[in-house]
């Protein structure tokens, strides 16, 4: 005697309703993967709209530290000229000079830090 009689039909509807499940399943992990990535790309474009507008807003800076370290030695090469081409140089006056464009040159701190 058996318990459980079930027609063969009604396996096939089983095989096809599961079939239909898993698939529904396995679109909505899909599509949280989809829309998962749709944020991260949307994130990832909003931070590189921020560095491009940072670097944008910092080319003053660096046009100017660019124009400053060309002065530098197209001061150095005037100065250099005109020490050498100055007739009226003397050694006390080339050591001041050498000392104040060295004093200029260098690093001073603003805190005693």
């Amino acid at each position: 005697m058996a318990f459980f009689r079930v027609p063969n039909q009604s396996y096939r509807w089983l095989f096809a309703e599961m079939t239909v499940v898993v698939l529904g399943i396995l679109i909505a992990f899909q599509i949280e993967e989809w829309r998962q990535d749709s944020v991260e790309r949307g994130v990832a474009n909003a931070n590189l709209e921020a560095i491009l507008f940072e670097l944008e807003d910092e080319l003053f800076d660096i046009n100017d530290i660019i124009n400053d370290s060309s002065a530098a030695p197209r001061a150095a090469t005037e100065l250099a000229n005109f020490i050498i081409n100055d007739e009226s140089r003397d050694e006390e006056w080339i050591i001041q000079t050498y000392a104040e464009a060295i004093s200029i040159s260098q690093f001073r701190p603003s805190s005693p830090t």
